[in-house]
């Protein structure tokens, strides 16, 4: 139960290589990282060499800088090989979009011409009824003009 309730805080030297990882694979300088979270190198250095505990917000403000969420830098789960699984990933999701796009605008095309059809159809059908009704109250006239 004791073993239960242990916070469990985290390995600064894991957290340390792991930022420097992930700043690498950014192609940051530890000068971008400092300043992209508002402090400064000698901070960032300590952190990535394992001498300093980081806070909370510090983390966050990393992985927020970094693009990556906060396990990844305190367990390290990456591979650098999925960078281009990421770009793989944007390419299929820019491609389904377009996809949905177009079937949309097809789709829109589509309802507009059935409308308009429904709508001539209507057009012709009024038309239609008032021919008829104007030959019915013609055919009452000249019936009652014979009467």
């Amino acid at each position: 139960m004791e073993a239960q309730n242990k916070r469990k805080s985290w390995d600064p030297v894991k957290l340390g290589k792991n930022v420097r990882k992930f700043r690498k694979h950014r192609h940051l300088r530890q000068e971008d990282l400092a300043e992209a979270i508002g402090a400064n190198v000698n901070t960032i250095s300590r952190i990535e060499h394992g001498g300093s505990q980081c806070s909370l917000e510090t983390l966050l403000l990393i992985s927020s800088a970094l693009h990556v969420s906060p396990d990844m830098l305190l367990e390290g789960n990456f591979d650098a090989g999925l960078r281009h699984f990421e770009h793989y990933l944007h390419t299929v999701s820019t491609e389904i979009m377009d996809f949905f796009d177009r079937t949309q605008t097809l789709l829109f095309r589509q309802l507009r011409r059935e409308h308009q059809i429904e709508e001539q159809s209507y057009r012709y059908q009024k038309e239609r009824l008032a021919a008829e009704r104007s030959r019915s109250y013609l055919d009452n006239l000249e019936r009652k003009e014979q009467e």
